[in-house]
């Protein structure tokens, strides 16, 4: 068996040479073995030692409760060996609420940046697996057993017992529940597409076992928004599950609470952010929900089980604060100083004035990585098949490229300081490789190959190769958080009319978009082209679901085997077959060489047209907060936003 714990110093790949080391399962030094990547000291640049309450264990909040008998006292809450996380700068005081903001009410961004939880974590260089709420973890040799030893003691926030039952429910009752799984979730399946089988060694101890080899499954445990759906409280949701509950106790509470069925309510229970009255494991639990109220708040859980280096129990800091704004109140709460700590929804336009702001309102400006590309999709599995034809010829979309005057759009929304590119496939966090041809401005290039192609002119406009009329939409779903996304696409369909090509911009909203490719029913769409750790979303790159964004009738056809959907052309197998075998490698070189045959095959064939990306995410950093890492990493969800930083461990001064 290959042990799995968190050394951060592995070239890439979570199943890498970390695997080939047979290292101690135990946490050891804590969650930051990879210390040495940060830069400097806490954000305000104060190097003296964050100040401990007398000694104090827990948050004074909690020990007032201990003293009225309305809480246990610490050392029946902790676990019996509970989680040391070394602190990034110092260790820390307790109090203070630290204040957010998001655009979205139902967004649960800054719940999985502050409170998820996972069985296995990041480590800060996102190229291996540490423990986490699992104490020890282990795969085999073939990547098709793995084993997790849960951390004795755990327990929710309302102080329930967390263990074996709550696992075995979300095994059983949610990821192998047909009707609120029709297909088993992509992490849940082998390279063959088999399901695993599971047991329980002990009451901790829980084996895993595909048929087939399975590389990235660790992985998704990691990812913050996937691991977390492991993680549920049992005894609060069997009630409300007809296997457990019985079905028709089941359907009558959801009618009780307004839903049609039992799954659609079941569902709208699972989300912390949006269900306060369910039990958590992280380090905070919601006490007020900002649906339909324009706030949120979160408070420490009491219940948390990682402690800081003197054994004092964790979050440092009381509660987090959340308001729903507009974008423009958003970026002018921030440059005033009244958010602590913000990368989620702040504009790329806001960093000027951020900047200029900075000393005056007491914060700084951290530039951490983005990873996404506005991006212009051709539907290649179009369902005309004359669109179709002209999609998936790989000129046309080297004829789309040379028309577009990036610079001029650069100069325009970002004042020249975007990154001109493709959307590119990277690992972990390094930066990507490729996705730098045909990017000139070329439009005489641009006519030559449309000539080629046979869209011969008919008065202003170019048809199809056979005459009929061609005139595409490109939708898109409205933002300006990064790139201004309308005003980007309109100078796009500026530079495409002067190359003959007629093209129409169509705003839709979120859920019209989802539902539009998803039922592989669009022509091009405009979307911010995830550049990031490609094995967490591979659907931007390879073709195996309908949610995909450049051939969703080719990956409903995968997902489905063959039941629905269009059957993929031998090119978009070549992407799938190599995704089958980096996902079934059990070497790092084999992941490697499938890895770069699917990189190259995007870089030569530009399936995903990239117009300019934002150059970095700004995120404001109070400087009254501490620990907070000053390495830019990427501000993406496979890695927690916000809170890739160890959300745990920050603190504030009074």
């Amino acid at each position: 068996m290959h042990t799995m714990a968190g050394s951060g110093s592995e070239r890439h790949g979570l199943l890498g040479t970390t695997m080939n080391r047979r290292r101690s399962l135990q946490l050891a030094g804590g969650a930051f073995a990879t210390a040495s990547l940060l830069v400097g000291s806490c954000t305000s640049g104060d190097d003296s030692p964050g100040v401990v309450d007398d000694g104090a264990r827990e948050a004074p909040m909690l020990a007032e409760r201990v003293a009225a008998g309305d809480l246990p006292p610490l050392e029946e809450r902790l676990p019996v060996n509970p989680m040391v996380v070394e602190p990034i700068d110092s260790v820390g005081r307790y109090g203070g609420t630290l204040r957010r903001a998001q655009l979205s009410e139902t967004s649960a961004a800054t719940w999985e940046a502050f409170s998820t939880v996972t069985l296995v974590q990041w480590s800060l260089d996102a190229t291996t697996a540490e423990p986490n709420v699992a104490e020890t973890f282990e795969a085999s040799e073939d990547l098709r057993e793995f084993t997790f030893v849960l951390r004795e003691g755990v327990r929710w926030s309302d102080g329930e017992p967390f263990g074996k039952d709550d696992i075995d429910f979300a095994l059983t009752h949610i990821w192998s529940d047909e009707e609120l799984f029709p297909a088993p979730p992509r992490y849940w399946v082998d390279s063959e597409g088999g399901r695993p089988t599971y047991e329980w060694l002990d009451d901790r101890t829980l084996r895993i076992t595909f048929a087939a080899p399975n590389a990235v499954f660790v992985q998704y445990m990691c990812h913050p928004s996937i691991g977390l759906q492991l993680i549920v409280p049992s005894h609060v949701l069997s009630t409300i599950h007809p296997a457990t509950a019985g079905e028709e106790e089941a359907e009558k509470v959801a009618k009780a609470a307004g839903f049609d069925t039992w799954v659609s309510h079941f569902q709208s229970q699972l989300v912390p952010w949006l269900n306060p009255e369910l039990p958590v494991l992280g380090a905070y639990r919601m006490v007020e929900s900002a649906q339909g109220s324009g706030s949120g708040r979160l408070e420490r859980n009491p219940y948390f089980w990682k402690v800081d280096p003197d054994g004092r129990q964790l979050p440092y800091i009381d509660a987090v604060s959340v308001q729903i704004l507009g974008q423009d109140s958003l970026d002018l709460r921030a440059a005033n100083g009244e958010l602590d700590f913000q990368g989620l929804d702040l504009a790329f336009s806001s960093a000027q004035l951020l900047l200029a702001q900075a000393e005056a309102k007491g914060y700084t400006v951290q530039r951490w990585k983005n990873r996404q590309t506005l991006s212009i999709c051709p539907n290649i599995s179009h369902q005309d098949p004359a669109m179709r034809e002209v999609f998936a010829d790989v000129r046309f979309r080297q004829a789309l490229s040379h028309a577009i005057d990036r610079e001029a759009i650069n100069r325009a929304l970002l004042n020249g300081l975007g990154r001109v590119e493709h959307p590119m496939l990277t690992i972990g966090i390094q930066d990507a490789k490729g996705g730098d041809r045909y990017l000139d401005h070329d439009p005489d290039r641009a006519n030559a190959l449309l000539d080629e192609i046979g869209m011969t002119t008919k008065g202003q406009w170019r048809t199809l190769p056979g005459g009929d009329t061609f005139e595409p939409t490109i939708m898109f779903v409205e933002n300006n958080t990064q790139v201004p996304r309308a005003d980007a696409l309109q100078m796009v369909v500026q530079d495409l009319a002067k190359v003959g090509l007629k093209v129409v911009l169509r705003p839709v909203d979120g859920t019209l978009y989802a539902q539009l490719r998803m039922a592989n029913d669009f022509d091009l769409n405009g979307s911010n082209a995830a550049g990031g750790n490609f094995e967490m979303d591979p659907v931007w790159y390879i073709p195996i679901a309908s949610n995909g964004h450049f051939a969703p009738g080719y990956g409903e056809w995968y997902a489905s085997g063959g039941n629905s959907g269009m059957k993929p052309t031998a090119e978009m197998m070549q992407l799938t077959e190599a995704w089958e075998q980096f996902q079934s490698g059990e070497t790092e070189a084999v992941r490697d060489q499938a890895r770069e045959a699917i990189r190259a095959q995007h870089d030569e064939m530009i399936y995903m047209i990239g117009i300019v990306g934002v150059p970095f995410d700004p995120v404001v950093v109070s400087q009254r907060l501490h620990n907070v890492r000053t390495d830019g990493p990427p501000l993406s969800n496979s890695f927690g936003r916000e809170g890739f930083t160890r959300a745990e461990q920050i603190w504030l001064e009074a």
